[in-house]
Order: structure tokens, then C-alpha cells, then sequence
């Protein structure tokens, strides 16, 4: 997905898992690390997986979560706000990167959830967001 080739690289090849739809177990955390107490998060997309790490973001105590999609995503953008998310993006209408650049200390978002599965949007998330 980073080099937007993984039609082309996974032609023949079956099963295909995009990267959003993988799973994975935390091994061990450093010693301090006991919650997010402050983990700007940014969810890229407001679909089904978007609307679910939102919550449970949310439920592990983010104090800020950022969903972002496109204007076809008003009706979720709504159910988002509803259930708790604190902003919501329009990447085709606002600068998703400037937003938040302007929260929390301006360094970026402490965790970035791809529910896109779109190559653009994981470069995003790796180049603009990363701390």
C-alpha cells in the first residue's frame, strides 16, 4: 500500500488482507505506558471500522479524537459527533494536517487509525501525522 501497487503486487495471490483489516497482539508496552491520558487520535475514514475506533478511543480515554473522509461522509460525520468524537474533517474541503497541527502541543497525532484502506491516506498518516 505505501508504494500504491498492492493490486498489482498481490495479483494471483489469495488471500488478500489490506492493511486495515489486519490484527495483531501487543507483545509488551514500555513501563511507564499505562493509557492514553491525552492520545490525540486521528481516525482516517468514518466507515464502520472509522465509526469503531472512534469509540473505542473514545472508551480508553483519548481527549481528543479527529475523524476524517470526504463530503460523501456527512451522515456519518453526524453519528460520529453524536457518540462522542470531538471534530470531524472534510479532507476535500478543509486541510486535514493543519487542523491538527492546530491541537493539542502541534507536534502531530499521538496514534492515526487508517479505516481507509487508501494509499494516500496511510502516506498521510505516516509522513504528516508521525510524531
Amino acid at each position: 500500500m505505501w508504494h500504491n501497487a498492492q493490486s498489482a503486487s498481490s495479483k494471483g495471490v489469495l488471500p488478500v488482507t489490506p492493511g486495515h483489516e489486519s490484527a495483531g497482539t501487543i507483545e509488551a508496552v514500555g513501563d511507564g505506558v499505562t493509557g492514553w491520558s491525552r492520545d490525540l487520535v486521528v481516525v482516517q475514514g468514518a466507515g464502520t471500522i472509522g465509526q469503531l475506533s472512534g469509540q473505542v478511543a473514545l472508551a480508553r480515554g483519548a481527549a481528543t479524537v479527529v475523524m476524517t473522509g470526504t463530503a460523501i461522509d456527512g451522515v456519518r460525520f453526524e453519528k460520529a459527533r453524536r457518540m462522542g468524537v470531538h471534530r470531524t474533517v472534510d479532507v476535500t474541503a478543509e486541510d486535514p494536517v493543519a487542523v491538527v497541527a492546530g491541537l493539542h502541543d502541534g507536534l502531530g497525532a499521538d496514534l492515526v487509525v487508517d479505516a481507509t484502506g487508501a494509499s494516500a491516506a496511510l502516506r498521510q498518516s505516516l509522513e504528516d501525522w508521525a510524531r
